[in-house]
């Protein structure tokens, strides 16, 4: 087998004046899983003109000579190539190591930024497209216009905003007493009001609407199978959907709610965990999609109790769990329709393709378990016209692995190669690694860091907040204090004259010591010393860990972590 490396070869031709060159890129690899046909296809060439392919070869390889004139060339040995993958049921602006109460420690900004994290963690695991079923604060719209803008990287977003649920129910707040009361703009109950909602999710973005169904396992107080939204009111959301041309998808974990969801109407059913031979039937009958996230289990029970979660979810998630991928491997059986939903934020974003060995463990084969994920998704999408499959007409969304991702569905859980709309996200390493930096060199950046400091510690003891802060001049930097993410470089500034500068008593005495310093790349190093600040009152003790850049030939720092307490360590 040939060396896992990136080859891209830029072929030039020549072109009317006065004409523009559309963008073509050229993508070959050992094999292909083509998800339409259920085969793997050997040495496949995929041309994506515009974001879009244009074309699919198979027995071509890496040949260049028929790489069209001024495409570019991307050759992946010993790769097997797959369409970008679909999780169905996210909530990418969730983190669970912030679960129960301790979700309340953070303002409600905080987790849009969580979620343009997760969103790049989820695109870099291969996953090009996913359907958001629930954040706050339509908080998945603006991260979905952030990426289509450009502004950050992430998947295609099929956003749901709010879920819609009744008052008292899953999708509602219930883990506080009656003097509080917290937003919750889609809670409705009764026809009329579940249409207005509809009607307003979609104003604000939706292009999906997500409702609850029955209880669930991660609201405090219902129990988790018990129906929320009867027959009639479902029909009246599920219609108002439809109406507008957005599909519906119901949490749905008890039999009776799984069952009147799919009489009224619903596109997929997610969870699903005590469907029964009925549910099954009527699922095959109406078409309705069947969304398993099997498993997230083994995560929450691992480490729920340590993240914050409530024990009466804990509870609830030990009745479910088995149960839950009993029912799927009975469905699979079957015969109804599956497709790939993780629940992912219920357990960290980026993990998504962890469930195909689950679901291969618990009836699926390899093959079934992609197609879920792929062609299937895409189906239950409405949008086979642009995802779900390397064919003509769709986007150019790809993903690669090492080796054979259908004799080792695990091989998916860690992707050599990522590519949406014709633009490489992520590539295998290059065979020839950079070479390492002299120690002479070495040696002479961590002195070049050490007089940062030391430069930074003379300027704050003789009054020049200004001239300290020159350590950070850096656009970029970040500061972290507390745990906490703090104000930016002008802010810190005007902190310190403000706080610090009134006197000679309220600035103290800055020495920074015991200094180390690592070197990561010649462009990077870790810091890390203690300091005291000491004056009459309110004397500092503390550590300092800097991420250090080296700039234009200077070295700043680029993140800046303090922890520190008004007593002085044992030690000194």
């Amino acid at each position: 087998m040939r060396p896992l490396a990136l080859v891209a070869l830029v072929s030039t031709g020549l072109t009317l004046a006065g004409t523009s060159q559309a963008d073509t890129v050229v993508v070959t690899a050992d094999h292909m899983v083509d998800v339409i046909a259920g085969k793997v296809v050997d040495h496949p060439q995929i041309t994506i003109t515009d974001g879009r392919i244009t074309a699919v070869r198979a027995g071509v390889g890496s040949a260049a000579s028929l790489t069209p004139a001024g495409a570019r060339h991307v050759d992946l040995p010993g790769v097997t190539l797959l369409p970008g993958l679909i999780d169905m049921h996210t909530h990418i602006t969730t983190d669970p190591r912030f679960s129960g109460y301790r979700e309340l420690e953070f303002t409600d900004n905080f987790w849009t930024v969580v979620g343009v994290a997760n969103a790049k963690k989820t695109l870099e695991a291969g996953f090009t497209t996913i359907r958001n079923v629930g954040s706050s604060n339509y908080d998945d719209v603006a991260i979905k216009q952030a990426i289509e803008g450009g502004f950050v990287p992430g998947p295609r977003i099929v956003p749901a905003t709010y879920a819609i649920g009744a008052t008292g129910g899953h999708c509602d707040w219930t883990e506080f007493p009656p003097s509080i009361t917290a937003p919750a703009p889609a809670v409705a109950d009764g026809p009329d009001a579940i249409r207005a909602t509809v009607r307003k999710l979609r104003k604000y973005g939706a292009e999906v609407i997500k409702f609850c169904g029955t209880g669930g396992v991660f609201s405090k107080t219902d129990s988790a199978s018990g129906q929320q939204y009867s027959l009639t009111e479902m029909k009246a959301l599920v219609d108002e959907a439809h109406m507008l041309d957005l599909k519906v998808a119901v949490h749905a974990h008890g039999a009776a709610g799984i069952k009147d969801a799919i009489r009224a109407g619903a596109d997929t059913i997610e969870h699903c965990s005590f469907a029964d031979a009925e549910a099954f039937a009527l699922a095959k009958q109406h078409g309705t999609y069947f969304s398993m996230d099997i498993y997230n289990d083994d995560y929450i029970l691992a480490e729920g109790a340590k993240n914050g979660t409530f024990k009466e979810s804990l509870d609830k998630e030990r009745t479910i769990g088995l149960k839950q991928r009993q029912t799927f491997q009975a469905g699979v059986k079957a015969g109804v329709k599956m497709i790939f939903g993780t629940d992912a934020g219920v357990y960290p974003n980026g993990d998504n393709a962890h469930q195909f060995a689950t679901m291969v463990k618990w009836g699926m084969t390899p093959m079934q378990a992609v197609q879920a994920a792929t062609v299937t998704a895409a189906e239950a999408l409405g949008r086979s016209a642009d995802v779900g499959a390397i064919a003509v007409g769709r986007y150019g969304d790809l993903v690669g692995v090492a080796g054979d991702p259908l004799a080792d569905v695990t091989k998916l859980q860690s992707v050599a190669f990522v590519m949406k709309g014709g633009d490489v996200v992520k590539a295998p390493p290059t065979a020839t690694p950079p070479p390492a930096q002299s120690a002479e060199a070495n040696a002479t950046d961590k002195q070049d860091i050490v007089h940062v400091v030391s430069d930074m510690q003379a300027a704050w003891n003789r009054g020049d907040f200004r001239g300290y802060m020159q350590g950070f001049k850096n656009p970029d930097v970040v500061f972290v204090s507390g745990g906490r993410f703090q104000q930016g470089w002008q802010s810190t500034l005007d902190h310190y004259i403000r706080d610090y500068g009134t006197s000679t008593d309220s600035r103290g005495t800055l020495q920074f010591h015991d200094i180390q310093v690592e070197m990561l790349a010649p462009d990077a190093a870790q810091l890390i010393s203690q300091y005291e600040l000491l004056r009459p009152e309110h004397a500092q003790y503390g550590i300092n860990t800097r991420l250090m850049r080296k700039i234009n030939g200077h070295w700043v720092i680029a993140l800046n972590h303090v922890s520190s307490s008004e007593s002085p360590p044992p030690s000194r």
